[in-house]
C-alpha cells in the first residue's frame, strides 16, 4: 500500500534512492518485529489430574505433634509454664486440654468443623488465623498442614 503511492521515477539523486530506500528498510523491519513477537513457552496441558491429597490415618506422635511443635508450641506461644491464652501445645495432654478461648472444644474429636484449632488455623475463630509468628506467619499454615490435623480430629483425636 505503501509502495503504491511513491512514483517511481521522481528522485532527483542517487541519495534520495537511497534514503527512500533506507527508510522503506526500517518501516519493513519494524512491520516484520511486529509479528514476531515472543508469545512464552506454552504450558504443556496436563496428562491426568493430580491426584488428590490423602494422607490415610493420622498418628497424633508422627503426625500432628510436629506440626504443632515446630509451628505452635514455640517460646512465647503455646509452650511453656505460661502458654499463650492458657493453651500448651507442647503435649497431648495440653492439645486436649485446650485453653482460655476454647476449653475442651478446642479438639472436639469426630468434629473438625467444630474444634477452636481448626478454626484458628482457617482464620475464621475468635484470635484470627494462626500461627502468629514462625516461617507460616505471613501466609498461615500450608494446606495439607491444616487437612492432617483436621484428619487427626475426624479419625477420633487419638494419642497414637
Amino acid at each position: 500500500m505503501f509502495l503504491r503511492c511513491v512514483k517511481i521515477g521522481t528522485f532527483h539523486q542517487k541519495g534520495d534512492l537511497m534514503k527512500f530506500s533506507a527508510a522503506l528498510a526500517v518501516v519493513l523491519l519494524i512491520v516484520a518485529g511486529q509479528s514476531c513477537k515472543d508469545l512464552g513457552t506454552p504450558v504443556p496441558t496436563p496428562t491426568a489430574p493430580p491426584a488428590p491429597f490423602n494422607p490415610g490415618p493420622q498418628s497424633f506422635a508422627n503426625d500432628i505433634h510436629p506440626i504443632l511443635l515446630a509451628n505452635c508450641a514455640t517460646p512465647g506461644c503455646h509452650s511453656g509454664s505460661t502458654p499463650s491464652s492458657g493453651f500448651n501445645q507442647s503435649t497431648y495432654a495440653g492439645v486436649r486440654a485446650g485453653g482460655v478461648n476454647y476449653g475442651t472444644n478446642v479438639v472436639i474429636a469426630g468434629d473438625s468443623t467444630n474444634s477452636g484449632i481448626m478454626k484458628e488455623l482457617r482464620g475464621t475463630g475468635i484470635v484470627g488465623r494462626m500461627p502468629f509468628g514462625g516461617p507460616y506467619a505471613a501466609t498461615g499454615l500450608p494446606d495439607t498442614m491444616i487437612v492432617k490435623i483436621g484428619l487427626w480430629i475426624q479419625q477420633g483425636a487419638l494419642n497414637n
